[in-house]
């Protein structure tokens, strides 16, 4: 069977949230966050609120706004930005 699960897409993760996504049966969620709201972003905590609901974290969604590619060296930098929350 299938899980089920949810964007947090436009919503304040919390576990407050997480806990409503177990109430709904919800097994899974993704973590989609606007540009804004990812530069304070907690993912240590945020993976913690869904552990304590019992929601697996199955994808994370990094801003690509903040992200350039178009030099290798501007490439490099987006990873170094990110290489914290890949790991």
């Amino acid at each position: 069977m299938f899980k089920v699960g949810l964007s947090t897409c436009d919503k304040e993760i919390t576990q407050s949230l997480f806990d409503d996504y177990k109430k709904a049966s919800l097994d899974c969620a993704e973590i989609c966050l606007s540009t804004d709201a990812y530069k304070s972003f907690d993912i240590k905590r945020s993976v913690a609120y869904a552990k304590n609901s019992g929601i697996n974290i199955n994808s994370y969604h990094l801003p690509y706004s903040l992200a350039n590619i178009s030099k290798k060296e501007y490439a490099d930098e987006s990873v170094a930005l990110y290489s914290e929350d890949i790991r």
